[in-house]
This record gives structure tokens, C-alpha cells and sequence, in this order.
């Protein structure tokens, strides 16, 4: 494991010299990044992992509440939040520091550097309070090529954000009130664009949001607080902006959560809805959670399966907040389940990450977390799973995870992919 140290008086360099010497040696695929507090138990704790990123060869860890002084006996740090920049060898067996990335000062919109995280390729996106900064990775380093800032709008921490190709989709807390997805396009200079600014009619808290790989479609989950049914929005571009083009709808008002989590590659969309068939008995939680699969077939979306946590001829039967994250490289698709239903429902809560996989037009269970592979929300790009120990609505953020999937794939499972067609259910 990669232990953080506080930076303390000693300056920026001192954090990368005691990465880089605790890293002699190999290491295997899997790799851990967490934070050990000088004054435990939560004296300069910056919660690293609330924003985390994977492309290819490259991760990002932020810690957005490390607070960096000149002088320990200043009133004030010169700048809050960091993010670590890691790559690894062509064998991908050993994880290095390459850079660690801050904000100018430590003015209001510039503090929480590292609080949400994205990349793709050479670029790098990372959101503070109230700005975004795009970066480029160039001659070994990260050269900062633009800064977006968000007059009427706020970044919640692990707020979602998706960066494909040269679209940026990030959810946002407007000033006036409510919520938006805030879209840009990002020029081959790294100058960004806002196209435009989503914010669906009526009463809903937004829920996930997924760009597919071409970013030609952008789904929006919408969990309704009363009224109509939740329900995802998909988006796509029409003359300089965004449009609504089709819609995706809960089966009821029977799945409470519906759109906390969507995922969406071409044809295959799945949605979860962390908080049906919630059921608590003697304070402890018996079992909570859906997920729903569609299929885009004749030009609409078509419910082919669901899963559920408590259906006992399924795997995730008795697993709680089931679907509260989905992520997927679009063959695998990795579903969270952040409360474990033998704990107390007061407590903070470790439940287990399922893999699944995608095969002639459904999902079918591949295998759990396990113990030896960390828990809770999760951030996926690729061949890598990274991971931030959110559980539930507490950030009891302890660390993050970089997992190789082979190291959860059983070899002698592993099949072609079938047909992209699905059926819908019965």
C-alpha cells in the first residue's frame, strides 16, 4: 500500500519524496493509495478518493480537504486540495508517482482541488468548489491549459462527471436552487465550451449520468421526490446544444431511487434503483435495491431484466442500497451495494461490489468483491476499477483502490460476447 504523507511545513516535495521511497519493489496489479492522519483520528484528514480517474496507464487521486501552509502558524493555508497523479509500467505491475497537482491559492472557488475527477488520454479534468481545470500531459508533465469557472453553480464532493472524446458532462448545485447537468466541448487547444445547461422539468434530484463511448448520447437519471414516476433522460446534440431525444421510464412508483446510477454503452442502458424493497428489521437491513436492464430496439427502450436484492434465486439477494453505482467499460459492469444487511443500520456500513457481464442482450453474475478486494462506490475506466469507500450518504473515505479485472474473473468463465439483442422480460 501507497501511504500518503502529510505535507506539513516541509513544502510539496516532501509528500512525493515519501511516496516515491515507499515504493521499492514490485508491486502487484491491484493497488491501494490511502491516507494515515499524523493526530488521528481525523486531524488532517482530506478524504482522499472523493475524486478519483483511470485512463489506461494513468490514475488520479484526489484529497480535496488537505490543507497545504507555508507556515503552520498561519491563519490561512495557501491552497486546499491535491490530486496525485500515478502511472504505471507497460506490465502494469507497479504503480509510480508522477505528479502532484494544486490549485493557485486557496480562494473559495479554488478550494476542494480534487473533489470529482476526469480523464481521457492526455487530459485531465479536475473540479474544485466552483471551477474546472482542464490539464494536458505533456514532456512528463501537466501543463494547465484552461480554467472553466462556475459563477452560478457549486460542485458537490464525488459530484458526476463523465469526459469522453472532447464532451465534458458534470452535475452541478445551481446558486438558484435545484440542480443541472452543465455540458462542454473541449477544443483540441483545451479551451472548454459550454454548450449547454440541463435542467429537466419537475420535481426530481438527479441521479447518475453516463456519456456513451462516442458521446453522441448523454442518459441523465431523475429521482422524483413526488409526482410523476423517475425516470432517464437521453440527450444528444442538435444545432450548437443539447436536446432530449427519448426517455427511459421506471416501472412504477414502487422503485424509490430509480436513476441514482445509470450506465449507458449503445444499446445496453442499466439504471439502478438503490432504494426499492428497502426492508429493516430489529435496526438491521434485511436486504434494498434494483437494478433494471433495457435494450434500444425499434427505436425505444425496452426493459429486458431485473435484478434484485431480494429475489433469493439471485445473487444479489440480501445485499442492500443494491445499484447505488454503476460503472462499465461496456462489456463488465460493476454494481455497488454499499450496506451490508447483517450490520446496524446506524453504522457506517461495508457491502459488497458485484461484477457482471454483459451477454446476449442480459446481464449475467460473474462474481463479488470478495475480501480481498475493496468495497463501496467505485469509479471504472477500462481494464481498472478505482475506488473511493463511499458508503451510503457518510464519506468515510479511507482510500483508493486501483483492481485489475482479471484478478476477478475467473479465467475458465469467460466467454464471447453474444448477440447485442435482448428480449423483453416475461
Amino acid at each position: 500500500m501507497i501511504k500518503l504523507s502529510r505535507i506539513g511545513r516541509f513544502g510539496l516535495m516532501c509528500v512525493a519524496a515519501s511516496v516515491l521511497s515507499s515504493m521499492q519493489g514490485a508491486y502487484a496489479q491491484s493497488q491501494s493509495f490511502f491516507w494515515e492522519p499524523e493526530d488521528p483520528p481525523y486531524e488532517g484528514y482530506p478524504q482522499i478518493g472523493t475524486g478519483v480517474a483511470v485512463s489506461g496507464r494513468t490514475a488520479a487521486v484526489g484529497a480535496p480537504y488537505y490543507d497545504f501552509y507555508a507556515n503552520p502558524d498561519a491563519p490561512s493555508p495557501l491552497w486546499e486540495g491535491l490530486v496525485n497523479v500515478y502511472t504505471t509500467d507497460a506490465e502494469r505491475t507497479r504503480w509510480t508517482l508522477l505528479t502532484v497537482l494544486h490549485a493557485d491559492d486557496a480562494s473559495p472557488e479554488n478550494r476542494a482541488f480534487g473533489k470529482a475527477i476526469a480523464t481521457q488520454g492526455r487530459r485531465l479534468v479536475i473540479a474544485t468548489n466552483a471551477t474546472l481545470r482542464i490539464y494536458e500531459r505533456r514532456h512528463g508533465n501537466y501543463e494547465l491549459l484552461d480554467t472553466v469557472v462556475l459563477s452560478d453553480a457549486t460542485i458537490s464532493e464525488s459530484a458526476p462527471i463523465q469526459f469522453k472524446k472532447d464532451v465534458l458532462a458534470i452535475s452541478v448545485l445551481d446558486n438558484a436552487g435545484g440542480e443541472s447537468v452543465r455540458v462542454f466541448r473541449i477544443d483540441q487547444s483545451g479551451k472548454a465550451t459550454l454548450v449547454a445547461s440541463l435542467s429537466p422539468p419537475g420535481i426530481y434530484n438527479l441521479g447518475g449520468i453516463s456519456l456513451d463511448t462516442d458521446a453522441g448520447t448523454l442518459a441523465v437519471g431523475l429521482m422524483s421526490g413526488s409526482g410523476p414516476p423517475s425516470r432517464v433522460y437521453l440527450y444528444q446534440p442538435r444545432g450548437g446544444t443539447w436536446k432530449r431525444t427519448e426517455i427511459a421510464f421506471a416501472p412504477g412508483s414502487a422503485a424509490p431511487g430509480f436513476g441514482a446510477s445509470v450506465a449507458l454503452r449503445g444499446n445496453r442502458l442499466v439504471v439502478g434503483s438503490p432504494g426499492e424493497n428497502l426492508e429493516l428489521q430489529e435496526n438491521s437491513f434485511r436486504w434494498g435495491g434494483a437494478v433494471y436492464v433495457y435494450h434500444r430496439a425499434n427505436h425505444c427502450w425496452v426493459r429486458v431484466q431485473r435484478l434484485a436484492a431480494n429475489d433469493p434465486a439471485q445473487p444479489s439477494y440480501g445485499l442492500v442500497g443494491f445499484g447505488s453505482e454503476i460503472v462499465t467499460n461496456g462489456r463488465y459492469f460493476w454494481i455497488t451495494a454499499p450496506s451490508a444487511h447483517d450490520q446496524n443500520a446506524s453504522e457506517v456500513q461495508h457491502g459488497p461490489a458485484s461484477l457482471y457481464r454483459w451477454n446476449a442482450g442480459h446481464l449475467e453474475f460473474v462474481a463479488f468483491g470478495g475480501d480481498s478486494m475493496p468495497q463501496g462506490g467505485i469509479d471504472m475506466s477500462s481494464r481498472y476499477v478505482i475506488e473511493g469507500d463511499i458508503y451510503g450518504s457518510i464519506h468515510q473515505l479511507e482510500g483508493a483502490h486501483i483492481v485489475d479485472l482479471s484478478t476477478v474473473v475467473p479465467a475458465d468463465t469467460e466467454v464471447v460476447d453474444e448477440a447485442d439483442s435482448g428480449s423483453p422480460e416475461d
